[in-house]
Formats: structure tokens, C-alpha cells, sequence
């Protein structure tokens, strides 16, 4: 995802945190890029009636450029097991990993 040029709008989103608030249109209004092409293949988004609502992580990369996440309610939910956003990044990256060994190996 892209984050928005603009530091209100990018402040705007950062504002609560990792608690899902934004719409999907609320978080292109504020200039944020989503990438499209991974919701539209996740199927567990169909099931569950789309994304949902979002919020703008930000990922501290020591003395790099931070990185930036749109966090999901799923997100939101690893973090009540552990706070750290880099932990529930790596549960989910880990999960969607998985998720495509499964089905490459059930072709």
C-alpha cells in the first residue's frame, strides 16, 4: 500500500492506531493507495462480506523509511494476543504463506 503524501491526511489515519476505523473509501479520500489485487484473491474477504473497516500501521525500520500496513480487524485481533504490530504482520504473513503452500500442493 501507498501512504498519503500529505502529513494531515497521513496523521488523520494514523490517529487511532491500530483500531480499525476506516472504510476502504474513507482511506483513498485521505490519499491512501490500497492494492486491490490482494483483497480481490483473498477469498476469506468474500466469505466475510469484504475488508471490512481499516487502520493505517505504521512499522518503525530502524534507520530506514517506516513501512506502512492497512490493518484489518484480523490485525486488530492478533494484537490482543500480542501489542506488537510486528508480531500480528508476521502471524498474517506466515498464515497467507501457508495458505498458498495448501493450495499449490492440492492442484
Amino acid at each position: 500500500m501507498a501512504v498519503p503524501v500529505d502529513a494531515s491526511d497521513r496523521a488523520v489515519l494514523l490517529g487511532p492506531d491500530i483500531l480499525p476505523t476506516f472504510t476502504p473509501a474513507e482511506f483513498t479520500e485521505r490519499g491512501a493507495q490500497l492494492d486491490a489485487a490482494t483483497f480481490a484473491t483473498d477469498v476469506r474477504l468474500d466469505a466475510a462480506g469484504g475488508i471490512g473497516k481499516l487502520a493505517l500501521v505504521e512499522l518503525q525500520n530502524g534507520d530506514a523509511a517506516p513501512s506502512y500496513v492497512a490493518g484489518t480487524s484480523n490485525f486488530y485481533a492478533i494484537t490482543r494476543y500480542n501489542w506488537s504490530s510486528y508480531y500480528a504482520l508476521a502471524v498474517i504473513e506466515l498464515g497467507e504463506a501457508v495458505a498458498r503452500e495448501v493450495t499449490r500442493n492440492a492442484r
